[in-house]
C-alpha cells in the first residue's frame, strides 16, 4: 500500500503515466491527497518508515520540491521532516 501511494504521491511520474487529457490540476490533487495519507501512515510507525525509506521515498520528495510546477511543497516538506525524523531519532 506504501509503494502504491508512493507512486501517487510522485507527481513527476504520474505526469509520464497519466492520460494526456488529465489536466495538471487533478495530478497535483491526486498527488496531494497520497502526500497527506503517507503523513498519517507513517508520522507514528516505524514500520511504514521503513518501508518507505527502503522505496526511497527522501529523494522522490526532494525531486518533488525541484519540481517548478508542483504546488502542494508545504506538504511535501511535512512528510520529508517525518522520514528525515525517522533516520535521526533524538537521544
Amino acid at each position: 500500500m506504501i509503494g502504491r501511494l508512493l507512486f501517487l504521491a510522485d507527481f513527476n511520474n504520474l505526469i509520464l503515466e497519466s492520460d494526456p487529457e488529465t489536466s495538471v490540476e487533478n495530478l497535483q490533487k491526486i498527488s496531494l491527497f497520497a502526500l497527506l495519507c503517507l503523513i498519517n501512515l507513517s508520522k507514528n510507525s516505524p514500520y511504514a518508515q521503513a518501508i518507505g525509506n527502503q522505496l526511497e521515498i527522501v529523494e522522490i520528495l526532494i525531486k518533488l520540491l525541484k519540481n517548478g510546477v508542483f504546488e502542494p511543497k508545504n506538504t511535501v516538506l511535512t512528510l520529508l521532516a517525518v522520514f528525515i525524523d525517522s533516520k535521526h531519532p533524538e537521544n
